[in-house]
């Protein structure tokens, strides 16, 4: 089954001149905040009118890692990667029922 995905065009208060950005769900669900990243002297010229990750919810956190994507189209991608991902991987409450005590016992 194909992600439902959506990009939605926002203003966010980044305290500089980048504030042009997207909300970026997929299945209906916020997983990050992308700013396009304006010209800027401050900032690394290979940098200029990139996508950035502002910031990542569930599958898509980043901890310290600046992720930027050329397009939005590149950055639904990554997105929908790393959802699939993290489907496919147990979630920590099945880990820990399979460690508990009571998963080993014929009950």
């Amino acid at each position: 089954m194909r992600p439902s995905i959506y990009c939605q065009q926002v203003l966010v208060d980044t305290g500089g001149a980048d504030e042009r950005g997207c909300l970026l769900f997929v299945n209906e669900r916020l997983v990050a905040v992308l700013v396009y990243l304006e010209q800027d002297e401050d900032l690394k010229p290979e940098l200029w009118g990139r996508w950035f990750v502002e910031a990542g919810f569930g599958p898509c956190q980043q901890g310290n890692t600046a992720t930027t994507f050329a397009s939005t189209d590149e950055a639904i991608r990554w997105a929908c990667e790393q959802v699939a991902q993290a489907a496919d991987r147990p979630s920590p409450d099945a880990v820990q029922a399979d460690r508990s005590p009571r998963s080993s016992q014929n009950v």
